[in-house]
């Protein structure tokens, strides 16, 4: 027997691609012999609110929770905390509190009672909700209103639950019929066969209802990547077709996909402010033949070239096996990864050669000893070799500074603070924030020696009702961090300097350092400050220095050998240490324990 299955997409989900969950659950529900539909109401949304006011929300992080909020009067009934809290981060799109409050009391509920009627929903007989960041509270009005209209059961599903918060929202929210923990390919559809030939659940992994709420046994992990079938998109692209705000939807959809999952890094170095669960970092790729394959039929099914990976790491075989194939193709696909900060030059210049135009790498901080201490794998100057040779090959990076990390010291700023002066001419971070303490990080959420008052975020307890114990249901937790008393305005003075940093690259003209090389030298045009241009000359073994260190950092005895190498003659160690610093002072070379990386672009086209 059949099952007849909606699939719900909820604000506010992220309205310029498709849920991949929705789309790869729906071809293995098909599959599995079910009628699927689902529902891109996160689309509709989109014109009720404006794209910018959308987009906005939309783009907030879990920092915030300012999206659940606004639903939770929709889904909990009336409540008057919580405005002056959230109203500040709507401020800079002109709404006032007024405005804010209308929208969660009067408009969000309407929309919600516009869509409990919109569809016939007794013709299903499972509804499922896709949760993850900022869907939980509108799903759960949506489903009170489809709860008390028709005789569907609920599921909700994703990765906006674990074995905990899930346990709390099913004991208190009496719309979850049940809810399905982990990676669901094999779970959803074996729950969906049951339910249409009218069998037990019992032994489903993972399957939380409140006769059970401790769960048959524990979620599994889908193993195999390669029997996956394509995620289907079709429902995506008709509500988007149909929408009001199509025109300016279009412009930026991409097409999301997955050539893996968990984190190779991860699995083995778990970085400390990671909030993926341990055991959930297993990880499983895919076969990048399969995986060009199906990029080939979903740009011909729906005329789009532009692919996000929804990878949390680049498996780096695919620089071997999967771009080389793009590029060889001459196939003008463009791609979005998320990467290791530490790849070198020539594997930059293949993602960029087959078709990868952003790429999201662990940098998070430009201090070696910070990186360490999150366990990063990586150094300070593996990080601006990155942004070198990224801004050279015409790549963009999206990355953020993170701070507040048991045993940092003044000097990790303070050399944060001289570098975002020096590197004015590469990318500049997003952010300055002191990372988030997740319950699934590798940090305690509680007290100790350099975390102090930890509690969930202060937001939570404005969301939903009291009966309901945020301890259970929070992540992240906010913590009173006990530092050096000098740390606070080191970081003060960081974030100015980025700020200076990131409103430089606002500019028509942003700031420049290359080189040019000549017969007998090279000449450095340095325009960090705009306004004050300068052109500095390195000559003879001088300029053939700076080369060598120009591609990766080099200690100061490989700079030697190098030296001697291709220039036939020795520099005597207290020259070759004096030109290092004079470098150094000139603002054209960092050090990083003993590593010199030259980070002047070089203009020639040919590196």
């Amino acid at each position: 027997m059949a099952a007849s299955i909606a699939l719900i997409n909820m604000p506010f989900a992220a309205p310029y691609r498709p849920s991949i969950q929705c789309g790869l659950l729906k071809s293995l529900l098909v599959e599995a012999g079910h009628h699927v539909e689902v529902f891109y109401l996160n689309l509709d949304l989109v014109p009720t609110l404006s794209p910018k006011v959308y987009l906005h929300i939309a783009e907030d992080t879990m920092r915030k929770l300012l999206g659940e909020w606004l639903f939770a009067e929709a889904a909990f009934g009336p409540r008057t905390n919580g405005v002056e809290h959230f109203a500040p981060m709507l401020s800079r799109l002109g709404l006032g509190l007024e405005d804010v409050a209308r929208l969660r009391r009067e408009v969000l509920p309407a929309w919600i009672e516009k869509w409990s009627t919109a569809v016939e929903w007794s013709r299903f007989q499972i509804v499922g909700f896709s949760c993850t960041y900022q869907q939980t509270t509108a799903a759960i009005a949506l489903a009170r209103r489809i709860k008390a209209q028709s005789g569907a059961v609920t599921l909700f599903g994703g990765s906006a639950f674990d074995a905990r918060s899930g346990r709390e929202f099913v004991k208190h929210v009496a719309e979850i019929d049940y809810l399905l923990l982990g990676e669901a390919d094999r779970t959803l559809p074996e729950f969906a066969t049951r339910m249409a030939r009218g069998e037990a659940l019992d032994g489903i992994p993972g399957l939380l209802s409140r006769a059970d709420l401790e769960g048959a046994c524990a979620p599994e992990q889908f193993a195999d990547l390669d029997s996956l079938p394509d995620p289907d998109y079709g429902d995506y692209f008709r509500a988007l077709e149909n929408n009001e705000s199509k025109d300016v939807l279009a412009r930026d959809v991409r097409i999301p996909f997955q050539s893996s999952r968990g984190c190779w890094w991860g699995q083995h170095h778990h970085c400390t402010f990671c909030g993926v669960p341990q055991d959930a970092m297993r990880y499983r790729r895919r076969s990048p033949d399969l995986v060009l394959a199906e990029l080939n039929r979903q740009a011909r099914r729906h005329r789009r070239t532009v692919f996000t990976a929804t990878d949390n790491i680049l498996d780096l075989d695919y620089l071997k096996d999967f771009f080389p194939q793009v590029a060889a193709s001459r196939l003008d696909y463009t791609f979005f990864y998320e990467t290791k900060a530490n790849l070198k030059r020539e594997q930059i210049r293949v993602l960029v050669d087959g078709g990868v135009r952003m790429i999201q790498p662990g940098i998070e901080s430009l201090s070696t000893p910070v990186l360490r201490l999150m366990n990063k794998g990586t150094t300070m100057a593996l990080n601006v070799r990155l942004l070198k040779w990224s801004q050279y090959y015409g790549l963009r990076v999206a990355w953020n500074v993170l701070t507040g990390f048991p045993g940092e010291t003044l000097e990790d700023y303070t050399s944060q603070i001289r570098l975002a002066h020096l590197l004015r001419h590469l990318p500049p971070p997003t952010s300055v924030a002191d990372f988030l303490l997740e319950r699934s990080g590798t940090y305690p959420c509680q007290d100790n020696g350099y975390f102090r008052d930890v509690r969930p975020m202060g937001a939570y307890s404005l969301i939903y009702p009291p009966e309901m114990k945020v301890d259970e249901l929070a992540n992240c937790f906010e913590t009173e961090r006990v530092r050096d008393p000098r740390i606070p305005g080191a970081l003060a003075e960081l974030r100015a300097a980025v700020l200076e940093w990131k409103e430089l690259w606002s500019q028509p003209k942003r700031p420049l350092l290359f080189y040019r090389r000549i017969a007998d030298g090279i000449e450095i045009d340095d325009r960090r400050v705009p306004s004050h241009p300068q052109v500095q000359w390195l000559g003879g073994q001088e300029a053939t220095l700076y080369e060598l260190c120009s591609d990766t950092a080099l200690t100061v005895t490989a700079l030697a050998a190098r030296l001697r190498e291709v220039s036939g003659n020795a520099m005597p160690d207290s020259v070759l240490r004096a030109e290092i610093v004079k470098l150094a002072e000139m603002g054209l070379m960092i050090e990083d324990e003993g590593r010199l990386l030259s980070i002047a672009l070089p203009v020639n086209r040919n590196w």
